[in-house]
């Protein structure tokens, strides 16, 4: 019984990661923001953002904030999350939101990401502390999906599933030597 639960536990978030894979979160924008229908305003801001930048005509079809009461001023803002008729268009996105980093549209400065399950993001949380000791020790790393983390370092790949074998690794990789003065290389 253990074994088929697990299989239907991964055949669950298989099928709710696809249902995401055209979704984008965008993080940033006040509530306050008179948004008229949803859809057509996300339309319209990535339209103004990335004009002429976008092969095709952006097609939104469902956006919305995150579900809950509207925060009180001065808390995280509730993001907003659009699934987009093309995933190719939210790849696109993505990657110019990157690129372009900071994003600012009216004043508010945006953050454009994935929309990943709640197992996945749990999963990532668990190597946010091996992540900081590997960036602190200048090794270079990756967090690919699921959540498999890929370290270069001394011209070897290495992956790693398990956060706790993660942190081993990363505790023995030797920091990297501060330099007094900022912008002294």
């Amino acid at each position: 019984m253990e074994r088929v639960l697990e299989v239907i536990r991964n055949k669950n978030e298989d099928l709710e990661a696809r249902s995401r894979r055209n979704n984008i979160h965008v993080i940033g924008l006040p509530e306050t923001t008179d948004m008229g229908h949803m859809e057509e305003f996300v339309e319209g801001m990535l339209s103004d953002l990335f004009a002429g930048e976008l092969s095709r005509l952006l097609v939104v079809q469902r956006a919305h904030r995150s579900l809950g009461p509207r925060p009180p001023h001065c808390t995280p803002l509730r993001p907003i999350i659009a699934r987009l008729l093309n995933y190719c268009d939210r790849d696109t996105i993505l990657q110019l939101a990157r690129e372009r980093r900071p994003v600012m549209y009216k004043n508010s400065e945006l953050n454009f990401f994935q929309d990943y399950t709640p197992g996945v993001q749990g999963a990532w949380c668990s190597f946010l502390p091996i992540k900081r000791m590997l960036g602190q020790a200048g090794v270079r790393f990756a967090l690919l999906y699921p959540a498999k983390l890929r370290v270069r370092h001394e011209g070897k790949l290495l992956f790693f599933t398990d956060p706790k074998l993660a942190a081993k690794f990363a505790k023995r990789v030797p920091k990297r030597l501060e330099v007094a003065g900022p912008g002294v290389s």
